[in-house]
């Protein structure tokens, strides 16, 4: 009988979406039966408000439907599920083990808490440890620790991970490990020529420009306002004549971005790329990567 895996997400955003796409797309091909569930909490879909919340949607839609190209059929949007409903998923679903892909540490209670209510083994993925608790949530730190110690297993994507979760959050020493978010090996070959001259000549980006690429969705948290403040400094400088930069990602604020792109002035040398199923092609045609995050768990640019 073929194995049931559930993989829970929450939040649903960012780094989170390829990620969980890898590990549902693997696990399908090898023959697993697969349920997807993404969840975006009440706090997210308020800050979010309808528009971003439609962007969201947007594109978690892009990679389900790759999902179901290899033939995971079974996907749960949430937007600020409570426990009964989570609990409600993992009773009916009844898979043969949970896997948990959080956004912190306090992320996905409500699944956790119901595969120990019924016996149903559970891994987690912690991606990104803030080195400060959240102070509203004191009363779940007891609970995290007991989830940590049924889990089957704790994953984190970095040490520094690893050990803020011990250290904070309740994780015993000898339990938990690191597995680095990987790439394939076609990221570390040699840049093809080809391919930088027809993304270059598509995007009406020179030759010899020096392109700057960046890959990350379009929120504060990422960083674009400091690049477009560096752009504004570069643009007075000798180096202007050369450079172009490359924005891959959409987000809540895509459009804002957008929009101070063009009041800079900035237009033609900021190209807009939208959502990327891989990004490696951009990395041929590029020549320096920026990321100018105000924080990742490890990122997988």
């Amino acid at each position: 009988m073929t194995k049931h895996i559930l993989l829970y997400a929450s939040p649903a955003i960012g780094g989170l979406l390829p990620y969980n796409h890898a590990i549902v797309c693997a696990l399908a091909t090898l023959g697993y039966q697969m349920t997807h569930v993404q969840d975006i909490p009440d706090a997210l879909v308020e800050l979010f408000g309808s528009e971003g919340m439609e962007k969201t949607r947007q594109r978690a839609d892009w990679f389900v439907a790759q999902q179901k190209q290899v033939g995971v059929q079974k996907h749960i949007w949430l937007e600020g599920a409570k426990a009964a409903e989570a609990e409600k998923i993992i009773a009916e679903a009844k898979p043969d083990l949970l896997i948990v892909s959080n956004g912190g540490p306090v992320a996905n209670f409500f699944p956790k808490r119901a595969a120990i209510k019924y016996g149903i083994p559970f891994i987690v993925v912690e991606h990104l440890v803030h080195p400060i608790k959240p102070k509203e949530v004191p009363e779940a730190y007891a609970e995290l620790a007991q989830q940590y110690r049924d889990a089957r297993a704790v994953i984190a994507v970095s040490q520094d991970n690893l050990r803020l979760l011990q250290k904070l959050f309740g994780l015993a020493e000898d339990k938990g490990q690191v597995i680095y978010c990987g790439r394939p090996a076609t990221y570390f070959e040699p840049p093809d020529l080809q391919v930088r001259s027809r993304l270059r000549q598509q995007w009406g980006i020179p030759d010899d420009a020096v392109v700057c690429f960046t890959a990350a969705r379009m929120d504060i948290i990422k960083g674009y306002q400091y690049q477009l403040g560096a752009i504004k400094r570069l643009k007075q400088t000798p180096a202007w004549e050369h450079l172009y930069f490359a924005w891959a990602g959409t987000g809540t604020l895509a459009d804002h971005f957008k929009q101070m792109v063009k009041q800079a002035g900035v237009g033609d040398r900021v190209k807009f790329l939208g959502e990327l199923g891989q990004i490696n092609e951009w990395l041929d045609a590029s020549d320096i990567f920026l990321l100018p995050s105000e924080s990742e768990g490890l990122p997988l640019g």
